[in-house]
């Protein structure tokens, strides 16, 4: 039966909305329907240099290698063009904010240690360097994960990546198509990025992730499509697709907002995105979150998903316990510290701090809710009725007892909240800290 969602589904695109008037009254509207007024808008403050503040343990690090080739033209994260003595200078710099994390007593065995950047798999001796230095921290079976440009995937270097203890790659293939790769900027074939799946399955890592983009200028429907049973039939544990951000800081997105590069309209959008469930499941993939899907008996490649993380590097950045931060975001700035302090900070309410878990959990497609009661000692139905009746009535989401189950349709929209929300602000910090290595304040609406 159809909802008011399915209606308006493909009618809004909110990558166009999602930074104009109506759209932060929109967030202020359904973030005082979550939780009230308490702590928005979100404010990060500069941490003073003299700042002493011991900030919160992680069991999951993550760890930002800066370095590339060259520059894809829609990447929004924090990278430069690879230059020897930068690299030295960031090795050491590096290696000391780990020490001095690694030193403390209150540190919990280390489950999670992901590489991700930039391109983390054209500096390999950055990532044994690290490997190395949290050797002796590491959980047993911890999951290491490094993201693995297709350039760098021969045999060779992924049987070097396996003997330094990384048990699960992610490769950032976005298409298969030629002309399509070149508008992104990737330097690389489409055989050599099919090349790269076969040669990270011979090798035998315990996940193998492939990224895709869809909805790139010039790429049809069926073409994104065809992506998708490509690299299932290529036998791939884990699978994103991603519809195709455009960054306000990026090329493409400057191109988008001067009105040069037109976006893929809000309706196509929305049938890839069903379609590509569709085929998925059909496979034998579970939907693991509003981007992924993972086969069956197969554990989901995921990073800074996780409810608590602490980042290390120029531009990484951490959350635990209701706080934020992020490292200055440049490496020049990175590499002169001595002692390692973050660049910017956000402390939240304890109310924030719940609704963040929920939005996580959402974002997973599975609300527990006696995880909720264990980790808050609250119920989570009671907490946010208003929130949970709504995405029931809407058909967003259907309860089982304690758990809370985000459907296809759920999932769809739950990227638009995405959209509307995080990724919005993820590019207003971006873009500031980019401009400042040392933001005074970073209001975010």
């Amino acid at each position: 039966m159809s909802t008011l969602s399915d209606l308006v589904e493909g009618r809004i695109s909110f990558q166009r909305f999602r930074h104009n008037t109506l759209a932060r009254r929109a967030r202020q509207t359904i973030y005082y329907a979550a939780i009230g007024k308490e702590g928005y808008p979100f404010v990060f403050e500069r941490v003073a240099e003299d700042d002493e503040a011991l900030y919160p343990a992680s069991p999951n690090l993550y760890v930002h290698l800066p370095f590339c080739r060259s520059i894809c033209t829609h990447c929004p994260y924090n990278k430069i063009v690879f230059n020897e003595a930068s690299y030295h200078d960031y090795s050491a710099a590096l290696a000391n904010e780990l020490a001095q994390y690694l030193a403390r007593p209150d540190i919990p065995p280390i489950q999670t240690l992901y590489f991700g950047g930039g391109t983390p798999s054209m500096t390999p001796d950055l990532i044994q360097q690290a490997i190395t230095q949290t050797h002796a921290r590491l959980a047993d079976h911890a999951e290491i994960g490094v993201e693995v440009h297709p350039r760098d995937a021969t045999v060779e270097q992924l049987r070097m990546l396996k003997q330094m203890g990384v048990n699960r790659i992610s490769l950032g293939i976005e298409t298969f198509q030629a002309t399509l790769l070149r508008v992104l900027g990737r330097n690389y074939t489409p055989r050599q990025a099919e090349q790269a799946i076969q040669s990270a399955r011979a090798v035998g890592f315990e996940c193998v992730d492939v990224n895709l983009i869809y909805g790139i200028l010039g790429q049809t429907m069926q073409s994104a499509l065809d992506d998708v049973s490509r690299c299932i039939a290529l036998g791939v544990d884990h699978l994103s697709a991603y519809p195709l951000i455009t960054f306000e800081h990026t090329y493409l997105g400057k191109l988008v907002k001067a009105g040069k590069f037109r976006e893929y309209g809000a309706r196509e959008r929305a049938k890839t995105q069903r379609t590509i469930a569709s085929i998925c499941r059909a496979h034998g993939f579970e939907r693991t979150s509003v981007w992924s899907f993972t086969k069956a008996r197969a554990a989901a490649y995921t990073t800074v998903t996780r409810d608590s993380y602490v980042g290390f590097g120029a531009g990484a950045g951490s959350k635990v316990n209701g706080e934020f931060w992020f490292n200055t975001f440049s490496v020049p700035e990175y590499n002169r510290l001595t002692r390692s302090r973050p660049a910017i900070r956000l402390a939240t309410s304890d109310k924030f701090g719940r609704l963040h878990w929920l939005y996580w959990q959402i974002y997973r497609t599975r609300v527990d809710g006696q995880q909720y009661e264990t980790i808050f000692h609250r119920n989570v139905a009671k907490d946010f009725r208003l929130v949970l009746i709504l995405m029931r009535l809407l058909g967003w989401m259907h309860r089982d007892g304690a758990i809370f189950t985000i459907t296809e349709r759920g999932a769809r929209w739950s990227h638009r909240f995405q959209m509307l929300f995080s990724l919005t602000f993820i590019d207003e910090v971006w873009q500031q800290c980019q401009r400042d290595p040392w933001p005074r304040r970073i209001v975010l609406y």
